[in-house]
């Protein structure tokens, strides 16, 4: 399944690169980090959530921050330009490692399945009040 890019070749019909890679490190066969490469042209990079590294650090023990600089180093080539943004998760491995950032985003996962009701229940009320 993480070989097929179906998003990615529909957006190559159409003539944009819409590309996504996945790494993993592991150390002592512990997995230490993820790292998502997403790839995109900048008519579709509406942020730099679109076109960057996020990286999702699982087990911060024993991975010091001159390996991630080296993964991303390594993970760069994906990228044209000097500049390549990251997302890095959880914000305290940035902390306790002295790693400067400019923002953080707080992330908020909709579970769809559960908003029938509710707008049911709005619909009522706005044509109740009618």
């Amino acid at each position: 399944m993480l070989e097929v890019d179906e998003t990615g070749q529909e957006f190559e019909k159409v003539g944009f690169k819409k590309e996504k890679h996945l790494f993993s490190l592991k150390k002592d066969g512990n997995l230490k980090a993820v790292f998502i490469v997403n790839v995109s042209d900048i008519a579709l990079n509406m942020s730099d959530l679109t076109n960057c590294i996020h990286t999702i650090v699982v087990d911060a023990e024993d991975f010091p921050r001159g390996t991630l600089f080296m993964i991303y180093s390594l993970l760069s080539k994906y990228y044209d330009s000097e500049y390549v943004p990251i997302l890095l998760y959880p914000v305290s491995y940035a902390d306790n490692h002295q790693i400067e950032y400019d923002k953080i985003y707080n992330l908020w996962i909709l579970n769809m399945q559960y908003t029938d009701s509710y707008f049911r229940y709005v619909d009522r009320i706005v044509h109740h009040c009618k």
